[in-house]
């Protein structure tokens, strides 16, 4: 077993800081395409004349509509993880005495 030591616990907050900014920047993507899928369904569904398509058409959009509401709350949540390793990392460094490490 390893000793816990303020280096070591600076590269622990630096390998959450990454993942949450790489978990962040996939959120953002899968944002955008259902923004651009939510957009495409809203246009099939003006020019939609069928009832039964027009409403499988807003049943989908609600769908669709609920999926970026969660990943809204996702977001949010990994924004306030990496706010809060961001000043951890501010913290161990000043413990430390340092501004960069090597």
């Amino acid at each position: 077993m390893t000793a816990i030591t303020p280096v070591r616990s600076i590269k622990h907050t630096l390998a959450e800081i990454d993942r949450t900014r790489s978990a962040l920047q996939e959120a953002y993507i899968n944002m955008r395409k259902k923004q651009v899928e939510l957009k495409k369904k809203e246009r099939e569904l003006a020019a939609c004349e069928d009832d039964l398509d027009r409403e499988m058409l807003e049943v989908e959009i609600a769908e669709i509509e609920s999926q970026l509401e969660g990943t809204k709350n996702h977001v949010q949540g990994a924004i306030r993880k990496m706010n809060f390793f961001t000043n951890q990392y501010d913290s161990l460094m000043e413990k430390l005495g340092k501004d960069v490490l090597t």
